[in-house]
């Protein structure tokens, strides 16, 4: 099968081609619990998991923290179970 050899076109400038942008700092996101006698803790920290290129990388969708309840539930840590089972797909944005 013959290559293509044709050339592409430049994408735009404004196109994301990283995450996060070149000069921009990476951003941490921490999740904080509290333990049975209520002190608090670090769960999980991560720096990859929360962001969505998005517009056919156009821009980044920066998902800090979701959910779809409301008074959302804290106990036993059960709105971090359900950001995790029910996050946003990066092709609904």
């Amino acid at each position: 099968m013959a290559e293509n050899t044709a050339s592409k076109a430049p994408l735009p400038e404004y196109y994301v081609r990283s995450f996060p942008a070149p000069g921009l700092r990476q951003i941490v996101r921490h999740i904080t619990g509290n333990t049975a006698d209520g002190k608090s803790v670090f769960l999980e920290s991560d720096h990859g998991e929360h962001y969505r290129f998005m517009v056919e990388n156009q821009a980044v969708a920066n998902i800090i923290y979701s959910t779809r309840e409301t008074p959302v539930d804290l106990n036993d840590d059960v709105d971090i179970a359900k950001a995790h089972e029910q996050e946003v797909s990066p092709t609904c944005l």
